[in-house]
């Protein structure tokens, strides 16, 4: 089955909804649509930085003009297991304030979804049929998700998006939601999209890579500094300087349009190939060391 005017489509719905599965469903069901199922991770950064890259390559295929993509859920959902992380005491505030600065970073350089298909599954049935992956989430925690995916379907509704929800208690016939993709009306994002060529993938990769480091900037803890000729009037907040053998030891983060000035903690390991690496496999694989989010499971 064809259709003239390939979309970007996000399947959304809180954990266990049965998202990854109706993904590959449409994949098989729509022959000029490549299925982008998530791939699991423990890492709320990288999981990030997997929905950007993920929709970068769907703007690819919408560009060729021959194909469509379907993206297994979106950043704006990825960020509410961060806020769920916090009410549990598995985030700090000051990691939840990163990876949200993260994420909105990334999400300015996205448009939003063509079409969005709203798998409307109750906690209660997310929670029978959660899996490994989600056995760490009470109904409490699917209560929440449930609310707060409601929120994102209002708001790319907002921004544009046609939104389709379909109760999803059970897994139902996907030919209704194959043909509300294809019947769905060109979008202004589409056209757009289909003129202008996606950033390249070293491009891509420049852009998390800026946008993790301005967000470790934006939040990195300030440390005192008194001036003497000025002690008695007022006192100075400024980022801790890092020492000259550390930037030439290359310790530090590539600079940013948005972190001039301020350095962080974080550090370059070195790549697969050997030497020195700025890409943000390398960096957010040192932050998930720094911050241990690779101890906090990620049930998305």
């Amino acid at each position: 089955m064809s259709f003239p005017t390939p979309h970007i489509v996000c399947v959304l719905g809180a954990p266990a909804a049965g998202k990854t599965s109706l993904v590959r469903a449409l994949g098989a069901a729509l022959e000029q649509y490549e299925a982008l199922p998530r791939n699991a991770t423990r890492s709320h950064a990288k999981l990030l930085a997997q929905h950007y890259r993920e929709h970068i390559a769907a703007l690819r295929a919408v560009a060729s003009d021959s194909r469509g993509a379907v993206l297994d859920g979106c950043i704006s959902s990825a960020l509410l297991l961060v806020d769920l992380d916090v009410a549990h005491g598995r985030l700090t505030r000051s990691e939840a304030a990163t990876l949200n600065k993260f994420g909105a970073s990334l999400l300015r350089h996205l448009p939003p979804p063509d079409v969005v298909l709203h798998l409307d599954a109750s906690a209660k049935a997310c929670l029978e049929r959660a899996g490994a992956e989600h056995a760490a989430l009470a109904l409490a925690d699917h209560e929440t998700l449930y609310n707060g995916t409601h929120e994102v379907a209002r708001t790319l509704r907002h921004k544009g998006s046609e939104v389709y929800a379909r109760k999803w208690d059970r897994f139902g016939p996907t030919n209704a939601l194959r043909d509300a993709v294809l019947c769905a009306p060109p979008q202004s994002a589409t056209k757009s999209s289909a003129k202008n060529a996606p950033p390249s993938p070293l491009a891509v990769e420049r852009i998390i890579n800026d946008a993790w480091a301005a967000a470790q900037a934006a939040t990195a803890p300030l440390t005192p500094i008194v001036n003497r000729q000025e002690a008695e009037s007022s006192t100075v907040l400024v980022a801790p300087r890092p020492r000259r053998a550390e930037i030439n030891a290359g310790m530090m983060p590539p600079a940013s349009p948005l972190n001039t000035g301020i350095h962080t903690s974080a550090s370059c390991e070195a790549s697969p190939g050997g030497g020195e690496s700025h890409s943000p496999v390398s960096i957010l694989t040192r932050i998930e060391d720094t911050l241990k989010f690779a101890d906090r499971p990620v049930a998305a």
